[in-house]
């Protein structure tokens, strides 16, 4: 797998480069923040792109990055649901047995929602495995045990179509 980052010394380029879908672009001289942002990106970008891989009777394996730069191998089954903290401005995933793991601070939303089509925005700070939804009640997602006493999970107005949609098709 190869991305192309166009690398000059000329500005006037870059139009050049977004029409023939570079990945990246920098000007010259680099520094060692621009490069390492566009690493960054570029691995991101695999990451979420990566087929899950599973056996028969497996869930698929997600790969996510934690603000440590480890990479955990979680089961679908492992995440109840994704939290974005304000205070730190990071996200954190919510694992089946109560236990938080902040990710790295370059996960976004769209990050989290690439990693699986079970994984539903149900408000700008939360996203949740559809899978560990167990009824959804008025304006509120409540959880499978051991998860049901989360009350937290409020759906905001614009997330409601997506989240109903796919809960109905599950």
């Amino acid at each position: 797998e190869m991305k192309v980052v166009f690398y000059t010394g000329y500005d006037k380029y870059l139009l050049d480069a977004l029409r023939r879908r570079a990945f990246d672009y920098m000007l010259k001289p680099p520094t060692k923040d621009a490069l390492a942002t566009i690493m960054t990106r570029y691995y991101e970008n695999r990451l979420s792109n990566l087929q899950p891989t599973h056996t028969r009777n497996e869930q698929p394996i997600l790969m996510i990055v934690n603000a440590l730069g480890e990479h955990m191998a979680l089961h679908l089954s492992d995440i109840a649901f994704f939290r974005f903290q304000n205070q730190r401005k990071l996200w954190e995933v919510v694992r089946a047995d109560g236990t938080c793991c902040l990710l790295r601070h370059k996960t976004t939303a769209d990050t989290i929602l690439n990693y699986s089509k079970d994984f539903v925005q149900i408000h700008k700070h939360y996203i949740v495995n559809i899978q560990m939804i167990a009824k959804i009640q008025d304006t509120l997602c409540i959880l499978r045990p051991p998860l049901e006493g989360i009350d937290e999970l409020r759906i905001s107005k614009n997330y409601r179509h997506d989240l109903m949609s796919t809960f109905y098709n599950m």
